[in-house]
Order: C-alpha cells, then structure tokens, then sequence
C-alpha cells in the first residue's frame, strides 16, 4: 500500500501549487536609493527615507503625507495593462507614530484609464488593498490588493474591458477633516499573474488518477 502513496501525494502537491507571478511591473519598487519613477499625481508629499522594512542599511522607503486640504493623498506609477490579463498588487506599510488622534488609513489602490499613458480616465471601479489603520503606528504591515468573489475575497482581479493603463500605488486616506497624515511603503509590486500551464494541469490530474488507481488495487 505505500508504493503507491508518493504518486498520489505528488499530484495532490502539483495541484495545490500556486502559479509562479510574472516579473514585477512596478519600477523602482525596493526603492533602494531614491524615489526614481514615481509621482505624486494629486498633489501630495513624497520623500525618500533611509528606513527600510527589512532594516537594510543601503535602502529606504517612500514616505507619503496627503495634502493638508484633501481627504487623501497617492503616489503612483503608469502600469500598462492589457484586457483579460490577471492582476495582483501590494507591499509593506508603516504609519508614522504620533498620529493617534487623526482618523487616517493607509494602504494602496489606483485608477483605470482607457489609453496607455494614464491619461484618459476610465470610471471603473479599482480594487484597493487591505487598509493599515494609525493603532498599528510604527509596525510595518503587508498590505495586498483585495476583491469580493462571490462569498470569497481574492487578491487578484481582471483587467476590465476598455482599460489599458493603471495610475496605482500607495495611498493614505482620511475618514474625518482633512488633516496631513503619513505613511511609509517599501517592497512594492504589482503584476500579471499567468494563468496555470494546461500542461501542467493535465500532469497533475494524471498523477493524482494513477494514485488513486494504485490505492484501489491494494
């Protein structure tokens, strides 16, 4: 009976495996050195600091403050995307300690646009990432984008028809009067998540069948 448990542990394995995500479509996304490739398109504050999530002393992070008028502020980056294709995005966030009594949120989200340099605003709607509230001041968290399936949340979400480019990043957002509030965000990605080989699926499903068939002989 314990031949035939490696083929069938082994296709139970290949078909939990996850596919491998493709390269990182954010530029500078270790922000290593300084704030090369990104912008702050609504007007908010962004600087480069030597405080890196990993506590590597030869990299830093991007530190974001919200206008002190608007309800939120983004730094961002022009991701052209293609329709159908499967997105993923996230990173790690602090909040800045010392911002207890500012009702503020921190984490990442974006915009659709129709053309390929983020220039003709698409009103669809864009999923945000998981949110890192000011209780969690000083404690780096990862944040990941989030969509409701059904009766599930994924981190993943489709590229909507007539969208070909996303202005996305980070984001921090206030949920009272407009006041600045500042987060750090390091270790950024954002990127297409391939669909699963069918060759590989059609290897895992016989795998899993011949142990099966193995087990039912014994």
């Amino acid at each position: 009976m314990h031949a035939a448990l490696p083929a069938l542990a082994l296709g139970l394995v290949l078909a939990a495996a996850p596919a491998s995500a493709q390269d990182n479509l954010f530029r500078n996304s270790q922000l290593d050195e300084d704030l090369t490739d990104w912008s702050a398109p609504t007007g908010s504050l962004i600087q480069w600091e030597a405080v890196d999530v990993d506590d590597a002393p030869d990299s830093g992070s991007l530190l974001l403050t919200n206008a002190a008028e608007a309800g939120g502020g983004l730094a961002a980056q022009c991701v052209p995307v293609s329709e159908g294709e499967i997105l993923e995005f996230g990173g790690w966030v602090n909040v800045l300690p010392g911002q207890d009594q500012i009702a503020g949120v921190a984490g990442m989200g974006g915009n659709w646009f129709s053309d390929a340099d983020c220039t003709s605003f698409l009103a669809l709607e864009f999923p945000q990432t998981n949110g890192v509230l000011t209780q969690t001041a000083g404690v780096w968290t990862e944040v990941r984008s989030a969509r409701v399936d059904g009766e599930e949340v994924t981190s993943t979400f489709p590229v909507p028809a007539g969208a070909n480019s996303v202005l996305a990043g980070p984001l921090v957002l206030i949920l009272g009067s407009p006041v600045p509030f500042s987060a750090r965000f390091d270790d950024l990605f954002f990127r297409v998540v391939p669909e699963p080989e069918a060759g590989a699926a059609g290897l895992t499903a016989c795998l899993a069948l011949a142990g099966l068939a193995a087990l039912r002989r014994r």
